[in-house]
Parts: C-alpha cells; sequence; structure tokens
C-alpha cells in the first residue's frame, strides 16, 4: 500500500511489525523511485534501535542516523548531511524534526490563510461557533504568525534537505492538531509538533505537485506519495482524532465529502446532546452540551478504511501471556474525612478563580494537579 497510495496509516497492533513494514516500504519506495529520500521520524529514544534493525533488514542499505541532544550549530551540520548524502533513509528523533524549519516565508502565508479563515468565522453569524473561542485561537495563531515573519536564518530549511517521504512512527504523538469547535471533544487548542508536521506535509504535496505540472503529468487525477504513519492506537481520547489523522493522511478525500473543517466533519458524523456531568471536585454536577452518538458510521468508517491497514491482535501469530484471574482486580476505599475537607477547599478554589489568573496565582491546572493527587493518595498534598 506504501508503493501504491498517496498516504498509508498502519493502525497495527504493538508485536505486529511497524517497524519491519516501514523498513521494507522506504527501501521499495526507493527502488521504485517514488521517493528519493525518504525519512523516518521517531521517538528520540529509539533512535538506534530503528537504525540497528535497518542495517539488520538490509545490511548494505545506506542509512543516515540524527543523533538526538544537538544544538542549532550541530543541526546544521546534521541537516546539511542528510542534504548532500545519497541515502536509503533518514532516521530523525521528533525534536530535531521538529526543529528544522521550513521556508518561514511559506509558514507565514499558511498561517495568514488560518487568520482569515478564523475571521471569517467570527464575521459569520449563522458558524453557532462561540466568538471567545475563535478569538482565543486567532491569538495563537497571531503569535506564531509573528513569530514566524520574524525568522531571518532558519539555517537549512526542511525543502532544502532534500527529504521527499515521511515515515512516521508513533503517529499518536502528533494527535493535537489544532481545531476549532464549540465541542470540546472536537475541539483542541493544538502543539507547535502537530502544526509543524501539518505544514511538512503540505509543503511535499505542493513540491510534488509543482515537479509533476513541469514534466507534464495530468494534476488533476495525480495524488503525491508523501506519507505513512504507524501507531497502534490513532485513535485515544477523541473521535474528533480520526480526523486530524484524515487530515494528515488524505485532505483530498475530506474536502471531496465537504468534511475538510472539524465541524463539517462533525455536523456530518455526530449529534450532540445536553448532559450532566460530575464536577471534578465531585460534589456536583455541571450542565455540558457534548457529542452524544456517532452518525453515518458506514461512511466514516468506508473513508478511513481508504488509507488505513489494520492488524489486530487476534490477527498476530504470537502467542500473548493473559492476565491472571482473566481482569485487573480493582480495589476501592472510602475517602478519610481529610480527604474529603481537602476536596471542599478544591470547589472553594475554583469558585474563586476569575479571568486569567496572576503569574504564580492558583488556576485551574493547580487544581486538578492537586484533585489526581489527592484521588492517589492523601499524603501528596499535605
Amino acid at each position: 500500500r506504501a508503493v501504491n497510495e498517496p498516504a498509508v496509516l498502519l493502525d497495527h497492533v504493538v508485536g505486529a511489525g511497524k517497524t519491519g513494514t516501514m523498513v521494507m516500504a522506504a527501501m521499495e519506495l526507493r527502488r521504485t523511485g517514488i521517493a528519493h529520500r525518504p525519512a523516518m521520524v521517531v521517538p528520540n529514544h529509539l533512535v538506534e534501535q530503528i537504525n540497528r534493525e535497518f542495517v539488520e533488514w538490509y545490511p548494505d542499505a545506506n542509512v543516515l542516523a540524527v543523533p538526538t541532544g544537538l544544538n542549532p550549530s550541530q543541526r546544521r551540520d546534521w541537516m546539511a548531511m542528510a542534504a548532500a548524502g545519497d541515502w536509503d533513509a533518514i532516521i530523525m528523533p521528533q525534536t530535531v524534526f521538529e526543529r528544522v524549519e521550513i521556508d518561514p516565508a511559506k509558514r507565514a502565508e499558511w498561517l495568514q490563510e488560518q487568520l482569515t479563515e478564523l475571521d471569517e468565522l467570527i464575521r459569520d453569524s449563522e458558524a453557532g461557533m462561540s466568538v471567545k473561542r475563535v478569538e482565543a485561537a486567532k491569538k495563537r495563531v497571531q503569535a506564531a504568525y509573528e513569530k514566524a515573519t520574524r525568522v531571518t536564518d532558519p539555517g537549512i530549511t526542511f525543502e532544502e534537505t532534500g527529504i521527499d517521504y515521511l515515515f512516521v512512527d508513533e503517529a499518536h504523538h502528533y494527535k493535537n492538531l489544532a481545531r476549532t469547535s464549540d465541542l470540546g471533544e472536537l475541539a483542541c487548542q493544538g502543539s507547535n509538533r502537530a502544526t509543524d508536521l501539518d505544514f511538512k506535509l503540505r509543503a511535499l504535496r505542493e513540491r510534488k505537485m509543482l515537479s509533476a505540472q513541469r514534466a507534464g503529468v495530468a494534476t488533476s487525477t495525480y495524488l503525491p506519495a508523501v506519507a505513512t504513519f504507524a501507531t497502534g492506537t490513532p485513535v485515544s481520547n477523541s473521535m474528533s482524532e480520526m480526523w486530524v489523522m484524515q487530515h494528515y493522511l488524505r485532505p483530498d478525500l475530506l474536502e471531496a465529502a465537504s468534511v475538510d473543517t472539524v465541524t463539517a466533519w462533525g455536523q456530518q458524523f455526530t449529534k450532540s446532546q445536553t448532559t450532566l456531568k460530575p464536577k471534578m471536585t465531585g460534589d456536583g454536577f455541571d450542565q455540558v452540551t457534548k457529542i452524544g452518538k456517532y452518525v453515518n458510521m458506514p461512511e466514516l468508517m468506508g473513508l478511513n478504511r481508504t488509507f488505513t491497514d489494520t492488524v489486530q491482535r487476534d490477527q498476530l501469530e504470537a502467542t500473548l501471556p493473559t492476565v491472571l484471574g482473566g481482569d485487573r482486580i480493582l480495589l476501592r476505599r472510602e475517602p478519610s474525612d481529610q480527604v474529603r475537607d481537602y476536596i471542599d477547599e478544591l470547589a472553594d478554589r475554583i469558585d474563586q478563580l476569575s479571568g486569567f489568573p496572576e503569574p504564580g496565582a492558583d488556576n485551574m491546572l493547580k487544581i486538578m494537579g492537586d484533585g489526581r493527587k489527592v484521588a492517589l493518595d492523601g499524603r501528596l498534598v499535605g
């Protein structure tokens, strides 16, 4: 599938051989000329292990394994090596990959597009979107835009490395792509890591489309091959993470189905309802609107199956150990009087919050942390 499709998601459980699949796919992409310099983006602690496994699979392979912990000068040297060599694969730790800038002008242009879209949401009174929420998203994008316009010397950019295909291991690390919606389960403030990957995939698509146009290829039907993602948990916390994977890998399918925004996706595949949710402190309920059920599931799963290859646990040939007794044993206990009093204090702290907290003052993050601590053991909070 990696050789024959523009993008693939390897939704394989642990132990199914995702690393071997990516190694073979990288070499086949090189052999067939689909990719000339594929890169494998892996968690920092796995660089040496995957490099070792790569040359075990292909002893004659020419692999560049970029180390972690590089300062800016060292990073430029390694990216220069990546750009100059004829590598079968470049293995890059996540942190180094994130710090390799794309063209600042291109980044600023795409961030400006996002600002324009957010302005349209604010002006559109029928969007049903909280203006306050959109303004907060706009503020974050504006800060990123100003930062992009201040970059004068990005060093060797991602485009200049010559990398033309990405294998992203543990792709669930990039699920926090910024998305704006009034439903908490669909919205996300976003992370720099996810935005960076999104822009680099877009840069790869645009560069390959431009090359195809110059070669006289009919780009109306051309879909450039850009990435293979590997993860055993593509959806872990929210169903909107499925939209994130679809956006990364096959934005053309989302656009064709008119669900290229997470709001449109939610309107097509979810139904919301108002329910009561226990307060964080456990002393009452809040009224919240959240997703009640998912609809049009055959169409949603059909969209996903277009690019997803799934291997489940019962498909593995290896025998896995079982839990003694068949399941976990949960031990429960009643909270002590001191714990109950502390939970009441947490409720009072929440009631006293107002607006944006001053530096060093109490805030919701601190209260949530204290709540988790007291739920584990009262001695953690005094």
